[in-house]
């Protein structure tokens, strides 16, 4: 727990508007280090209702993930047991699929959301290395402000770097910085509308 709490924001006591809590983690992998690993498939109203398929990209992601429902063995006992009686009042309760690697979890430990210590839990961090091995430049502690656009397209970031201001540009851009930060920066960006009735969390 001291461990995780050096990463989480406000020491996880950040509330919304609203007064519920919000817990993240501010580090390299974001808050995948303390997540339940909890996996659901897009709904299928995306399709019906915006015309988005993302049935294709989700096969994809859980074939590459592994993403399976955890075995018998790996389902503790009070889980099991509201499972069986929301299942006996005709409510569809099952098992949900998990971003973890069964053979290296440990039945009863619970400590998903402190960080898994096996190594069973997939994180954002676990494409550092191959990122690493592709000659990909790690720049962590980089407190991206806004995107930088040119000619309708994004083409970098700004930001401030060891208290310095820095710009990098690159001819992808991707701006995946949790379900609360990307909003901001996007915002920052010129897209005011940005987050707004729509969030999605796992």
């Amino acid at each position: 727990m001291l461990a995780a709490s050096r990463y989480i924001d406000r020491l996880g006591m950040r509330k919304s508007q609203e007064g519920l809590s919000i817990v993240r983690a501010i580090t390299t992998g974001g808050t995948t280090l303390i997540y339940c690993a909890c996996a659901t498939p897009p709904p299928d109203w995306f399709l019906t209702k915006y015309g988005i398929d993302l049935h294709e990209e989700t096969a994809e992601t859980m074939e590459e993930l592994n993403i399976r429902p955890l075995p018998d063995h790996l389902v503790g006992a009070g889980a099991r047991r509201i499972m069986e009686a929301a299942n006996g009042l005709g409510y569809e309760w099952k098992v949900f699929p998990r971003f973890i690697n069964p053979e290296r979890c440990i039945p009863g430990c619970s400590n998903c959301i402190l960080g898994c210590t096996h190594g069973a839990k997939w994180t954002a961090r676990n494409f550092i290395g191959e990122a690493k091995a592709n000659d990909c430049v790690i720049y962590t502690k980089f407190n991206v402000h806004n995107v930088i656009g040119e000619n309708g397209k994004a083409a970098g970031v700004f930001g401030f770097w060891r208290n310095r201001r820095v710009e990098v540009f690159g001819n992808i851009v991707v701006v995946a910085a949790g379900g609360l930060e990307t909003p901001m920066i996007l915002q920052k960006s010129g897209l005011s509308e940005a987050g707004r009735n729509f969030f999605v969390t796992q």
